[in-house]
């Protein structure tokens, strides 16, 4: 379904990032419902959802079905679908993979924690801010949202620098972040920054009344989507570079989502469970292994 937006694209250069898959989880899961890691189909509502740096995997969190106040940290398998649980507790958001993926950093109450995977051991950051979201952009930096300003975060050094007003950090590639910026009533930058030192520059402006969120760009800088958050609701869209035609893909009950590969976004559906998407919203499929298990 087609919807036409005021939304004007300037001309960026191309960037690459290596997509790879990755193999089976390590727990020898198979299937959504499979035995061997049976509290991951004891959670729903799935949001927040953030890939790893080889778009192998995507973490994110749930709330358990019986239990709202139980929250869990998860992991998809973008090629099977299998999810995982990695951590239960409560109050948590934001989680977010090293690129090594031997640690998941998550927000609890606004604070920065950390989970080790290989030893399951948590422990929360000496560094006292509190952040609204946060995305690791190598294994050892972060950028993190306080206040409508970004923040690089060094794990190692306990260090936080403010690079400039923004919300909602996505990591495009390594030591690479886009974010969007409010420029006006109704313009909205796309900025993409790297954190070595360079200055950020826009990528896009987006002219609409409802507030736009979580931008997630292609690869190849072709095509990005994004949530349009309204007074009604929430509503998924996608677009291609150059052009002020924007495809309407689905309503959704959370604002991010993601693009995991090739003509494929990942986002939380009507019914809080995980689907994929093509650019042009025509395929709108649950994100199950290929038998739904009912």
């Amino acid at each position: 379904m087609k919807a036409t937006s005021k939304l004007i694209i300037l001309v960026f250069s191309s960037m690459s990032l290596l997509i790879t898959g990755c193999g089976d989880d390590n727990n020898g899961a198979t299937g959504w419902n499979n035995n061997s890691s049976p509290s991951a189909s004891d959670y729903g509502d799935e949001s927040e959802p953030t890939p790893s740096a080889d778009r192998g995997y995507m973490y994110y969190v749930a709330h358990h079905d019986d239990d709202q106040a139980k929250m869990g940290i998860l992991r998809v398998n973008l090629n099977t679908a299998n999810r995982s649980l990695l951590l239960e507790d409560s109050e948590m958001h934001s989680p977010t993979p090293s690129f090594d993926q031997s640690r998941v950093a998550f927000l609890k109450s606004g604070r920065i924690n950390y989970l080790a995977l290989a030893t399951d051991s948590t422990w929360e950051s000496e560094i006292s801010m509190t952040f609204t979201s946060i995305v690791y952009l190598n294994d050892t930096l972060l950028v993190g949202e306080s206040e409508s300003m970004i923040y690089m975060v060094d794990e190692n050094s306990g260090a936080t620098i403010m690079l400039e007003s923004g919300y909602d950090p996505t990591m495009f590639a390594r030591d690479t972040v886009v974010y969007l910026r409010q420029s006006s009533s109704q313009d909205y930058d796309v900025i993409m920054r790297g954190i070595d030192g360079g200055s950020s520059r826009r990528l896009a402006l987006i002219h609409n009344n409802d507030r736009p969120r979580w931008v997630s760009v292609e690869p190849s800088l072709q095509r990005f989507v994004y949530v349009l958050q309204g007074a009604l609701g929430k509503t998924l869209y996608s677009s291609q570079v150059g052009s002020v035609t924007t495809n309407q893909i689905s309503t959704t009950p959370h604002a991010k989502a993601h693009i995991y590969g090739p003509d494929q976004i990942l986002y939380s559906g009507p019914d809080g469970r995980f689907y994929r998407s093509n650019y042009d919203g025509s395929i709108l499929t649950p994100f199950w292994p290929a038998v739904d298990p009912g």
